[in-house]
């Protein structure tokens, strides 16, 4: 019986330490910027990546493209737990544009792309005008 209690316990233990991680701060009305993200790789390689934005869950990262709104200033965006990670600041009304994007040999990789390519690739890649995202 004391197996059972004990195994109990362990699993009780292991199920609480899988909690998720809250989600980033919301902004405030007229204090917010935009952080888009956007996967350009083949959409067979419809793999998920669990994105953070400065350490909190953002979601996860499917084929297509993302936005997020944040607080204006200096951000970290990361996939793969940290593995990948590219520093971003937006300033407040603004867009911030991150392509995930297929590698050499490292696989995938983070890429800050400017708005003027990224709104093209984003326009041109899903039908998104991301001038008409509402902020």
């Amino acid at each position: 019986m004391k197996s059972k209690t004990t195994w109990l316990v362990l699993i009780a233990a292991l199920l609480s330490s899988c909690t998720s991680m809250p989600p980033p701060p919301s902004p405030q009305p007229g204090n917010s910027a935009r952080i888009w993200i956007y996967r350009t790789a083949p959409k067979t390689l419809g793999l998920a990546w669990h994105i953070e934005i400065d350490g909190y869950d953002a979601g996860k990262a499917l084929p297509g493209t993302h936005y997020f709104e944040v607080i204006p200033g200096d951000h970290v965006v990361s996939f793969e737990a940290g593995h990948q990670a590219i520093a971003v600041h937006v300033d407040n009304g603004g867009d911030a544009f991150v392509r995930i994007e297929l590698g050499d040999s490292t696989g995938f990789r983070l890429v800050q792309v400017d708005s003027i390519s990224a709104s093209a690739e984003i326009k041109k890649n899903f039908n998104t005008d991301t001038n008409a995202a509402p902020h």
